[in-house]
């Protein structure tokens, strides 16, 4: 299993933690100021393999200087993604917020879930993705790919609150 060191968690419950991380955006990779939000997600009852997760949302608008973003439909405007961590390294929350982040941590590939959508602001990404890491911190969603169908759901009815401005 995956050691987190560093830091106080952001979130915390019986359950599990997250960390909220912070990307410096000084280190000459001109894409990663597509990042809207970026957390490293420690549920230990998700999976019996691993238990770290990097749950991470970047916004999908054209950046000089970078190929374009990959849309699954045309007017996509974010993306979040659920990456398991591998077990065999150990994550430095300090660490990550000083060296590029795929320098720190080793994602286990494919992705645990590529979620797409269209109408809402970069804070009200940042605000889904934080939502859907308090979920998971309090066992009431799972990180693992068995319940992406699920997670899906979750994120379409939250978009859709946001979208109608019912969620506030």
């Amino acid at each position: 299993m995956t050691k987190i060191i560093g830091r106080d968690p952001d979130l915390a419950s019986v359950s599990g933690q997250a960390w909220h991380i912070r990307l410096r955006h000084d280190q000459g990779k001109p894409d990663w100021d597509a990042n809207v939000s970026n957390w490293i997600v420690n549920c230990p009852w998700a999976h019996p393999f691993w238990n770290a997760y990097l749950v991470a949302a970047c916004h999908l608008r054209p950046i000089e200087g970078t190929k374009p973003p990959f849309k699954q439909f045309a007017d996509a405007t974010h993306e979040l993604s659920v990456f398991a961590l591998s077990p065999e390294v150990d994550i430095d929350i300090n660490g990550m917020e000083r060296n590029p982040l795929f320098e720190v941590v080793r994602i286990l590939t494919p992705a645990n879930l590529v979620y797409q959508c269209r109408g809402v602001t970069d804070e009200q990404m940042a605000e889904i993705t934080r939502l859907l890491v308090t979920a998971f911190v309090h066992a009431q969603e799972s990180p693992d790919t068995d319940f992406s169908v699920r997670t899906r759901q979750t994120l379409d009815a939250t978009v859709a609150h946001y979208q109608e401005g019912v969620h506030v």
